[in-house]
């Protein structure tokens, strides 16, 4: 890797190169930055993620209410899962479902002050077609499914 080149492309971001377990404990103090909202984690040892996600026990104005996970290598069952990861949903269940959706979690902070906070749009409604009524609405709604989820499906 040429660091210069690098560092000359970055304009908002910083490069901080170092061993993880010495760089995740002044992190914070030493950069002050912008809340996490997504960290991928590229560590083949199991000590160096336990200090990547040692990184998640700071103050919580450091990291969003639900921060997007990607993990590099990824082997085991659902008994390696962690309490506060979990999958993303919303991604495996797309269609065409890509091969990385798989590696891709969310780290759940449910002690955040602001995890309850509504994060959806403000119109939850179905729009109505040319007629309306229960029904109109219901073909709506599945008009949309069906074309979320592909053809012959």
């Amino acid at each position: 890797m040429d660091k210069h080149q690098l560092e000359q492309r970055l304009d908002r971001a910083r490069l901080v190169l170092g061993d993880i377990e010495q760089t995740a404990g002044t992190f914070f103090s030493a950069h002050r930055p912008a809340p996490i909202g997504a960290v991928m984690h590229d560590f083949d040892l199991y000590s160096s993620t336990v200090a990547g996600l040692s990184m998640f026990d700071v103050d919580e104005r450091y990291r969003l209410p639900r921060v997007y996970c990607y993990f590099d290598d990824i082997i085991g069952s659902e008994v390696e899962l962690y309490k506060k990861l979990s999958k993303a949903y919303h991604l495996i269940t797309r269609y065409p479902m890509r091969t990385w959706y798989h590696q891709i979690y969310v780290l759940h902070d449910f002690s955040h002050s602001r995890y309850n906070d509504f994060v959806s749009g403000d119109d939850q409604q179905l729009p109505l077609g040319p007629t309306t009524g229960w029904a109109a609405r219901a073909a709506h709604a599945l008009g949309a499914w069906t074309r979320s989820v592909g053809p012959g499906t």
